[in-house]
């Protein structure tokens, strides 16, 4: 938990407290801590602030090296599309409801279980309230929108709530690459790259500024 105002982590404590599914690692007053602390600890899920002194929430997730599941809790809705676009879990505003803090917590395992169930070669996703296994090989690239992933197979495309970096934690070690803040691709299913697309299933995908390089020296292996 990341928060810098004391009122606040007590109310934090006292909700996780009455989750017996939860268990607190620990507490953060500041961005540079949660940083340090994850350097230690490997939490599957942290609740963090905005606002906080030396490094923003949101600057925090742009500078994690280890990348647990988020829940994004502030008192400021206008940086809920931002917060989406670095795939938090999802985005608690201020005050907010013991329900709908439950509510989160329930979606977020819900998609650690999900991750649980996944072998060498397939994952389990939940499209349209149905569990469906999914040939890891059959899934050709990943698309972001919103709070939402698209899967896309040559044939067919699930539409799951989670987040993109959810869903490349479930793919990971299967040649899955993250090429665009909404877009993930299978290394296996691209048939050409250029310095700002691919062609993955007949389908251009863009390659974002910040991944070009990583991808040009990986598609030339």
């Amino acid at each position: 938990m990341a928060d810098d105002e004391p009122l606040a982590r007590m109310g934090m404590r006292k909700y996780i407290s009455e989750l017996p599914h939860l268990t607190l690692l620990g507490e953060c007053r500041n961005g540079e801590e949660v940083l340090d602390f994850l350097k230690e600890k490997k939490p599957d899920l942290i609740f963090l602030d905005i606002q906080m002194p030396f490094k923003n929430g949101l600057e925090v997730i742009e500078n994690l090296e280890y990348c647990p599941l988020v829940i994004i809790t502030t008192a400021y809705s206008q940086y809920a599309v931002k917060g989406f676009e670095l795939n938090v879990a999802d985005y608690l505003v201020k005050p907010f409801s013991k329900e709908r803090f439950k509510l989160a917590v329930d979606r977020v395992s819900e998609l650690i279980s999900l991750h649980a169930l996944r072998d060498n070669e397939q994952i389990v996703i939940k499209s349209n309230r149905t569990l469906i296994k999914l040939n890891i090989s059959d899934i050709v690239y990943l698309q972001a929108m919103e709070n939402y992933v698209v899967f896309h197979t040559r044939s067919q495309k699930y539409v799951v709530h989670q987040t993109l970096s959810s869903a490349m934690e479930m793919l990971s070690g299967s040649d899955f690459h993250q090429v665009h803040k909404s877009f993930a691709v299978s290394r296996k299913h691209v048939q050409a790259i250029d310095r700002e697309a691919l062609l993955v299933n007949d389908k251009s995908i863009p390659v974002g500024k910040s991944f070009r390089k990583e991808m040009k020296s990986l598609f030339e292996k």
